[in-house]
């Protein structure tokens, strides 16, 4: 009788299940005399109506009777077939290593196990403005951090690939950059409050995005707090200010 799927037969055998196939490289059709070396790209499994029991049953592969072109999202070596590693992709059949087709896109994140492997470069889009997905971002989307911002890809905001530190005058939020609003000022990189450093102190001016308070001139004053220099009332007289304080009205005496 010819050996079974999974077995081979060399001359001479006095069984019909003499020799089972090997591992996970080779495969054993029906009356094969030899194993069969699988394929690159492929991976060797079993066949039959008990396939899923056989295949149960035997976890080192070593009654394979068949091979099977690796499926998109995977990778084969050895007849032994792999999902592509998260942040990798494979779109097409036959893939022979973990880089598959490549890395995933940035502004995209390509998960793998405990989910099927990604076929596309662009599986899925990286989130709300608060995630960044730098190329061969995998299962889960960086979150941007405290004091950073999100920039890069598209315009819906869903597709940030990268986050840059606050700069001076302006404050972040949820991977948004505000500008620092009338009234504050915003010495340092990394601000995350809308009150930024501080109140303008009295004597000074903090108009929007403002880095260092501006000093009030001559014939102005400010309590604090304030975006721009109040004018003193009535008209200064000529000649050198005698002015010597700039945080009351009460400075204003000529």
């Amino acid at each position: 009788d010819a050996s079974p799927s999974g077995y081979y037969c060399p001359t001479a055998s006095d069984s019909a299940m003499q020799i089972r196939c090997g591992d996970a490289s080779v495969y054993c059709p029906t009356g094969s005399p030899h194993p069969t070396k699988v394929l690159p790209g492929f991976f060797t499994t079993h066949t039959g109506a008990y396939q899923g029991a056989l295949a149960l049953n035997d976890p080192l592969n070593t009654t394979a009777s068949a091979q099977q072109l690796c499926e998109p999202g995977n990778w084969c070596a050895d007849g032994v077939k792999y999902q592509c590693p998260a942040g990798w992709y494979g779109w097409s059949y036959g893939l022979t290593n973990s880089s598959c087709s490549g890395p995933c896109a940035p502004g995209y994140y390509c998960p793998s196990y405990p989910h099927p492997g990604s076929i596309k470069a662009d599986q899925h889009e990286c989130g709300q403005v608060d995630h960044y997905c730098p190329q061969s971002t995998g299962n889960v989307a960086p979150t941007v951090a405290a004091g950073y911002y999100t920039v890069g890809g598209n315009d819906d905001n869903r597709t940030r690939y990268a986050q840059t530190p606050c700069e001076a005058g302006h404050y972040c939020k949820g991977g948004v950059k505000h500008v620092c609003p009338d009234g504050v000022y915003g010495r340092k990189a990394k601000l995350q409050d809308p009150k930024c450093s501080g109140y303008c102190p009295p004597g000074h001016a903090c108009p929007k995005g403002t880095v260092e308070p501006l000093q009030c001139g001559p014939g102005t004053y400010a309590t604090g707090g304030a975006y721009f220099c109040s004018q003193c009332p009535g008209s200064p007289p000529t000649g050198p200010s005698r002015q010597t304080c700039f945080n009351s009205r009460k400075c204003c005496g000529y």
